[in-house]
């Protein structure tokens, strides 16, 4: 083989590797990008509630619910409800209202059982009239009856995670917004920021004195990239949760955070 013959297979292997590297190392554009938002939703209760109605705060565009009512599918593992779920006009916006006529509510306990060192075995989920009579190397925590429910909006456009109030949808009314009044959501990342804020919620039912409900809401705001084997995201996060003791009826305060420019950029 002569020289230009060699040259030339080296600027081959030279363009093949780099064109290797641009692809899969993360140089150049993106080959994916995905921006959605996910809204999630709890109604926990030790006991059975009866004549329920709950409204809950939802994400808003332009005023608007952003969650289509007919996406939305109450699921529990251990209790049973006949969910009616519907968008509502209410004085502080559109809600999202679950209504029952009786939601079963009991209270159960995660049992961990650990070894004469200390060190973890297994664990079970139990109702309170099975707990182990023997508890010894137990452990047993109280956990609820869970409602839950998961609705994803997939978008054309990125997501503002650095200032979503002003240019996104959060769940909505967002009162007494506070910066900085909360611990971040991550350790160590610079463009994060934390603020507390209120919203209200409406809840009408009946059970016990002291039987406590609780009620939590979740709003994300996801922009997610990838250049062949690298990838990367950005995000915002919106809770808010309230605990409520005894019967119910009429308009409560959720105590919120909100969890902005979160993730590896802030574009």
């Amino acid at each position: 083989m002569n020289v230009r013959s060699v040259g030339i297979l080296l600027l081959a292997l030279a363009v093949g590797v780099g064109g290797f590297v641009v692809f899969f190392l993360g140089v150049g554009m993106p080959v994916s990008h995905t921006s959605y938002y996910q809204y999630d939703g709890t109604i926990a209760t030790n006991e059975t509630l009866h004549n329920v109605t709950v409204y809950l705060p939802l994400p808003t565009e332009n005023g608007a619910a952003l969650v289509d009512a007919a996406n939305v599918t109450v699921e529990t593992e251990d209790g049973a409800a006949d969910w009616d779920v519907a968008v509502v006009d209410t004085p502080h916006g559109p809600m999202l209202a679950l209504t029952a006529d009786r939601v079963e509510g009991e209270r159960y306990y995660l049992v961990h059982e650990f070894d004469e060192n200390g060190s973890h075995v297994s664990w079970e989920k139990v109702p309170e009239d099975e707990l182990p009579a023997d508890m010894t190397n137990k452990k047993a925590y109280p956990e609820p009856t869970y409602y839950r429910f998961s609705v994803s909006v997939w978008l054309d456009d990125r997501v503002d995670v650095v200032d979503p109030v002003a240019n996104a949808s959060v769940l909505r009314p967002v009162e007494n917004l506070t910066p900085g009044a909360c611990e971040p959501y991550w350790e160590n990342d610079e463009n994060a920021a934390c603020a507390t804020f209120e919203t209200p919620a409406y809840v009408q039912y009946d059970t016990t004195a002291d039987n406590v409900v609780r009620l939590s809401v979740e709003q994300r705001g996801v922009n997610e990239w990838g250049y062949g084997l690298s990838n990367s995201f950005n995000e915002f996060v919106q809770e808010a949760e309230g605990h409520y003791a005894g019967s119910q009826d009429g308009w409560v305060t959720m105590e919120g955070q909100l969890y902005t420019g979160l993730g590896d950029e802030t574009r």
